[in-house]
C-alpha cells in the first residue's frame, strides 16, 4: 500500500493535503490514510480520482501494466488485481537481495497464478458472505492483513515458487 500512498502524494503534487483531498471529494483524514498506507481507497473512489484528475484508474495503481502485458483483461477477472497487488505491496520488501527490477519479473511471472488462486477465494467469499466481488476482494485483503509474513510466504510459496 505504500507505493500506491507514494503514487497518490506525487498526484498531488504542491497542494496542501486538505486542497487536494476537498478536490477529489475525500475526507482529509482519509486521504492521510491513502497517502501514509494505512488504508486502500474504494473502488468508487478511485474511479473519481482518476476521472478528475484525467487519468485511467490504472495508472494510479502499481503494477498495472503487469497486469495487461501477462493477463489478457477480456478473460481476466480484474478484481484479483486487488489481493494480489496487496500482497505485492506487503511481500515485496521481503524478497531481500533481489533488485526491484527482478522483484517486478518475479511477480509478472507468478501473477497468474496467483490471482488464479485470489479469485477462487473471491468467489467463495462472495458466495458464503453474499456479497459482490469488490467487497469480496476487499474481504480477502482484510484477511490476508490479519496473517503475519510467515503465513504470507506460505501461502505465495504454496501457489508460486518463492525465490530464495
Amino acid at each position: 500500500m505504500s507505493q500506491i500512498g507514494q503514487r497518490l502524494r506525487e498526484l498531488r503534487g504542491g497542494k496542501t493535503l486538505a486542497e487536494f483531498a476537498d478536490q477529489m471529494d475525500v475526507s482529509r483524514s482519509a486521504w492521510s490514510n491513502y497517502e501514509a498506507g494505512r488504508r486502500l481507497p474504494s473502488h468508487e473512489t478511485i474511479k473519481r480520482i482518476a476521472q478528475r484528475l484525467g487519468i485511467s484508474p490504472d495508472s494510479l495503481l502499481p503494477g498495472t501494466e503487469l497486469k495487461r502485458t501477462i493477463v489478457p483483461t477480456e478473460s481476466h477477472n480484474w478484481t484479483a488485481s486487488i489481493p494480489a497487488l496487496w500482497l505485492y505491496n506487503r511481500l515485496g520488501p521481503l524478497m531481500v537481495g533481489l533488485s526491484e527490477q527482478n522483484r517486478l519479473l518475479w511477480w509478472a511471472a507468478n501473477f497468474p497464478s496467483l490471482t488464479e488462486d485470489l479469485e477462487n477465494k473471491i468467489h467463495d467469499y462472495s458466495t458464503v458472505r453474499n456479497i459482490n466481488t469488490i467487497d469480496a476482494a476487499y474481504a480477502v485483503c482484510e484477511d490476508l492483513e490479519k496473517r503475519t509474513d510467515r503465513e504470507l510466504l506460505a501461502y505465495v510459496s504454496a501457489v508460486a515458487d518463492w525465490p530464495d
